[in-house]
């Protein structure tokens, strides 16, 4: 879910699998495993310096090995148990964790209590913006529906139009709701269409040049 949400620039099943390998190397790093097979040589290395310190008569490097021996034959012991109590599981938050750290949309934080944050969502709106309830509930259900899984899936959660005089809450609505569902107010793109009414500027904008294709100065047909 959280791929198919966050990633839209790439496919299933990759992006999915990309998340569960990401998570679990994370995890695999923070939870490292002791190896058994490298304390089982390193515990025959320090038997044999130990028997070749007795034998030249090094006592001291002899009664070092044999302290080394005896740590290693205690780590051996302890080390199945220890592996088995930090048998680590992956759980949806550590997925969430890893699309925030891909993606950088603080997706953890939203996911905590996802259904508990969409019903007050309606109410934290109305906090902010004042006096435009029906906007706001508006705003809300498309929201909910959308997480709840009742969207079409290639359409947006919504397409809300805004009017009214300047100063009623417009901007201010849209401001809110990328806070709330992205944890910034910045995670919005803001076109003013005014200065879109030049033809040249509207190539500019879906990124022709003026005159590709026509007949007039600044002017293409796709343009128009």
């Amino acid at each position: 879910d959280y791929s198919v949400q966050y990633i839209p620039q790439r496919s299933l099943p990759d992006k999915a699998i990309d998340l569960v390998d990401m998570t679990a190397a994370l995890l695999s790093a923070q939870h490292p495993v002791t190896d058994k097979v490298s304390l089982e040589n390193d515990l025959k290395n320090a038997k044999t310096e130990q028997d070749q310190s007795a034998a030249k008569e090094h006592f001291e490097k002899a009664a070092a090995a044999k302290k080394r021996v005896e740590e290693l034959e205690d780590k051996l012991k302890n080390v199945s148990s220890e592996n088995k109590k930090e048998e680590v599981v992956v759980k949806p938050n550590d997925i969430a964790q890893s699309v925030e750290r891909l993606t950088g949309i603080p997706v953890a934080k939203m996911g905590a209590n996802d259904i508990e944050r969409l019903k007050g969502i309606a109410g934290r709106l109305k906090g902010k913006v004042i006096g435009q309830n029906e906007a706001v509930e508006a705003v809300a259900r498309a929201v909910r529906r959308n997480r709840a899984g009742f969207d079409e899936g290639n359409r947006p959660i919504g397409s809300l139009l805004f009017v009214g005089p300047t100063g009623v809450g417009k901007t201010e609505l849209a401001k809110q709701l990328a806070l709330d569902m992205f944890g910034s107010k910045d995670a919005i793109i803001r076109l003013d269409m005014s200065e879109y009414s030049d033809l040249t500027a509207s190539s500019k904008l879906i990124g022709t040049s003026a005159g590709y294709v026509g007949y007039n100065d600044n002017q293409n047909t796709l343009t128009e």
